[in-house]
Parts: structure tokens; sequence; C-alpha cells
């Protein structure tokens, strides 16, 4: 995996070069914890027609957080550091879950930077947003600390971000799927996880959203339980001609529900 050094940071990345010739860059922000590694079947489906760089947020996969902590606008100067480097010119974006958060920041402090905005299970700022419940909350916390104590093979950290992630309807082998065919990462420090949690509620944009002028589609799935579907409803209200798609599933509906999810996207994309 590359690095590209930025003051003391060493970010990881990854580009994945499309299967035609000439084609547009799209970035592919990930969301808590999350890395490069992550979302293969995405990158997989967007590489058919769009170069693909993603990268492991600080304090997640390779990158390591830098202390005394950081901003979601730091995150968004990575990226928008990342693709002056790679000399990509404006991208499409999508981000998810905080990863959309961090594409609204990217799109606030580096508008000429981004084409098109994708904001998949998001939020808006504190001032705005409907939190999970406590007990969501909780739950979350509760498995990454397993992860990081027992490694990814735990199957207890499993099962409880499968109750977080997936609608309760998903069947069972769709979810071991999901986890068995990530590439293997290594598990999130709980340092770099307190610091994106941290960030994430710091994050405002109430401020910011009247004044996006990309366009933008807004996604969400029918039983995310961990960015509760009023969010995104918040975001496409809020964001001058956003669209806003709903879909059978729950925080990984674009997993879950990929034969509806894809062509939708395709079809913005295209636009």
């Amino acid at each position: 995996m590359p690095t590209f050094e930025r003051h003391r940071l060493r970010l990881h990345y990854d580009v994945y070069p499309a299967a035609v010739p000439d084609a547009p860059w799209i970035a592919l922000i990930p969301g808590l914890t999350a890395s490069t590694r992550s979302f293969p079947w995405m990158v997989e489906h967007l590489q058919q027609t769009r170069n693909v760089v993603t990268f492991d947020p600080r304090g997640a996969g390779l990158t390591r957080p830098i202390e005394p902590g950081f901003t979601l606008a730091d995150m968004a100067d990575d990226l928008a550091a990342l693709l002056d480097d790679l000399d990509t010119g404006p991208v499409d974006v999508i981000g998810v879950s905080m990863g959309g958060m961090v594409a609204q920041e990217l799109w606030h402090s580096h508008p000429r930077r981004v084409r098109r905005l994708v904001l998949c299970c998001s939020m808006p700022g504190r001032t705005l947003r409907q939190r999970p419940t406590n007990r969501s909350i909780a739950k979350l916390v509760s498995a990454l600390a397993l992860l990081q104590a027992s490694g990814r093979g735990s199957k207890r950290a499993a099962r409880m971000l499968s109750e977080l992630l997936f609608a309760p309807s998903t069947p069972i082998e769709v979810q071991r799927a999901f986890f068995t065919g990530r590439a293997p990462a290594p598990a999130p420090p709980m340092k770099g996880v307190v610091l994106q949690l941290l960030a994430s509620q710091g994050f405002r944009s109430a401020d910011v959203l009247p004044r996006i002028d990309v366009p933008t589609l807004v996604a969400v799935g029918r039983g995310d339980a961990l960015t509760p579907p009023v969010n995104s409803h918040v975001l496409a209200d809020r964001i001058p001609g956003a669209e806003l798609a709903e879909f059978d599933g729950g925080h990984l509906f674009f997993y879950e529900n990929r034969d509806a999810f894809y062509p939708r996207l395709d079809a913005f994309l295209a636009t």
C-alpha cells in the first residue's frame, strides 16, 4: 500500500485504475474505523468506469492518529492534499457514514476539488442530527474493544456488529459474507477509535449545507440503527437540489441491497 506524507502524518492509501482509458476519478471516504479494505465490492464496481482512490483515515487501518487529536476537517485536508499529489483534478466523492461528514468538510474547505457528492448513511452537524441510541453506541464501542483485544476473529464482536450494521431481515449468509469477503486489515486501535468518535462529535455543518452547490445524492437504508434515516432527510432538505434515495437494508444498505443501489448510483454519476 502506498503512503503519502503530510506534516507528521503518514497516510496510507490505494489507487485502483479504471478498466477503461481516460476515466474520471472518484474518491471513496471510509467511515468510523474503516479502511481502504472495507468495501472491496464497491471498489470493484466503481473501477469499471472510474479511477478509484481511497485511504485509511487518521486512526484507522495503517494510518496512525496524531496526538493530541484531530478534526474531520483535518481528514478532509488530508484527502485534498492527496488528490493534489495524484493530480486528479476535480473528483466525484462518496462518503460512507463518518466519511460522509468528511465529504461535507471537503466541499466546505476545498470546493474546487469536488464535482459531485454521494453521502451514504451519513449525518449533518450535531445541532441538526438525531443520534443513535445510547445502547447502540455502547454496543459499537464494546464490539470495537473486543476486536482490539482479540483480533478480527472475534465471533462475539462480529455478532454485535452485525446487529448494528444490518437490517434484521438481511439473511445471515449475506451478513457472514460481508465479514469473510473483505481483505484482512488490522483491528482499529482504541486510541484511533476514540479520537475518531471525538472528531465526529465536534462536527457541525448547519451553515455549510445550504451553500453546497454541486449535484448531491443522499442515500440511506430504511432500517439504519447507527445513523437514523431522519439524518439523511435533513441533509437532503438542507442541500439545494439534493436527491434522496432510500433502500431496504440497514447501515450497510449499499452492500445488503446492491442490486438496487448500484443502478441508482450509476445513474446519478452519469448526469
